[in-house]
């Protein structure tokens, strides 16, 4: 479970699964919105300390690049870079 912070204002907790042995990775991540869950389809790799992580918001099609595009709107690249102390 993770929680992210979809309209800024209230925590969504969020059930994922993945499966590592695909080509490129794939995670599915479930979320309540708007009193329905949702399903959203993604891809996901690690370089290092950093995370790559593309989905498609709109729950329809599973990226297969990281990247988006005018072709892919729902699609949304996340890049996340582990801080060192």
């Amino acid at each position: 479970t993770m929680t992210a912070f979809l309209d800024g204002k209230k925590d969504h907790q969020q059930e994922f699964t993945i499966d590592s042995d695909k080509d490129p990775k794939q995670i599915d991540m479930t979320r309540e919105l708007n009193g329905r869950n949702n399903t959203v389809p993604g891809i996901y790799t690690f370089e290092g300390d950093t995370m790559k992580l593309c989905v498609d918001d709109a729950g329809q099609d599973r990226p297969t690049l990281f990247k988006t595009s005018k072709e892919t709107p729902s699609h949304s690249l996340l890049v996340l870079k582990r801080v060192k102390r």
